[in-house]
């Protein structure tokens, strides 16, 4: 499942918010016991801005499944690759 979610710009309190909005509608519809998101990939091009974005949005993640009692983990992309193609 992806979102587009608005240009925020430097609001980062904004994009966490509409983040969250969207994972509780899916704690709703789906009921997961497990989430796994993918490790960021750091370009040495990055900006600040967007590395504060991915990292927020990533902890986020985690503090959200804590609090809902659901499993999180973070994989590396080439891991979630292998399992999921062999």
């Amino acid at each position: 499942m992806g979102w587009r979610l608005p240009f925020v710009g430097d609001d980062y309190g904004w994009l966490i918010d509409e983040f969250d909005r969207r994972l509780a509608t899916l704690l709703e519809i789906y009921r997961p016991t497990v989430m796994i998101y993918e490790s960021p990939i750091l370009l040495p091009t990055d900006h600040l801005q967007t590395v504060r974005k991915i990292y927020g949005m990533g902890t986020h993640l985690e503090f959200f499944c804590r609090k809902h009692g659901i499993r999180c983990v973070e994989e590396d992309l080439r891991k979630i690759k292998t399992e999921l193609t062999g």
